[in-house]
C-alpha cells in the first residue's frame, strides 16, 4: 500500500511539475469545446453582417448579455433589440474573435478570448474604420437547440471612444 501511494504521489507531482494538465474523464477524448467555438464564430459572422437576429440567435431565450457601457440586457428579444440599436449606430467592417481557454462540464461550458474589430459610426459614414480590441467571457448552456450563450460579458481594451 505504501509503495502504491508513493508511486501515485510521484506521478501526480511529475504531472504538476511538467505542466501537464490533469483532468477527469476519459483521457484523449475531446471535451466538445469546438461546439462552443462554432457558436462564437456564428456570433462574429452576425456582427460582420450587421444582423441583429443572427447575433441574438446564439443566446439562450433567458440569456443575459453584459455589453460595455450598458446595463445588462436580459432575454433574447431584448438582446436582439440591443443589437438592432447597435447596428443602427455603427457598422463593423471587421469583427474577429481569438478563442482562448474553453471547457465543458456536463451541460455548462465557458469560452474566454479576445476580439478585434474595425468600426465606423453611422454618423461618420465614409470615414476610416476605428480599430478596437477587447476581451470576453461567455458561459454557455446546452439547450434543446444546442449550445447557447447564457451569460456574456465583453469590453474594450483601453478607454472606450466617445466617453
Amino acid at each position: 500500500m505504501r509503495k502504491t501511494m508513493t508511486a501515485a504521489v510521484m506521478l501526480l507531482s511529475g504531472s504538476i511539475l511538467s505542466g501537464a494538465s490533469i483532468r477527469g474523464g476519459m483521457v484523449g477524448m475531446p471535451d466538445g469545446s469546438d461546439a462552443l467555438r462554432k457558436v462564437a464564430d456564428a456570433y462574429a459572422a452576425a456582427m460582420r453582417a450587421g444582423d441583429p437576429a443572427a447575433a441574438a440567435a446564439v443566446f439562450a431565450s433567458d440569456a443575459t448579455d453584459m455589453p460595455p457601457g450598458s446595463a445588462p440586457v436580459r432575454g433574447r428579444a431584448a438582446i436582439e433589440a440591443y443589437y438592432r440599436g447597435l447596428f443602427a449606430a455603427c457598422r463593423f467592417t471587421t469583427f474577429d474573435l481569438a478563442h482562448g481557454e474553453s471547457r465543458i462540464s456536463g451541460d455548462v461550458g465557458y469560452l474566454v478570448g479576445t476580439s478585434r474589430a474595425a468600426v465606423v459610426p453611422a454618423s461618420e459614414a465614409g470615414a476610416a474604420p476605428r480599430e478596437e480590441t477587447g476581451k470576453y467571457v461567455v458561459v454557455f448552456k446546452r439547450t434543446a437547440d444546442g449550445w447557447k450563450a447564457a451569460y456574456a460579458i465583453h469590453n474594450e481594451d483601453g478607454t472606450p471612444s466617445g466617453r
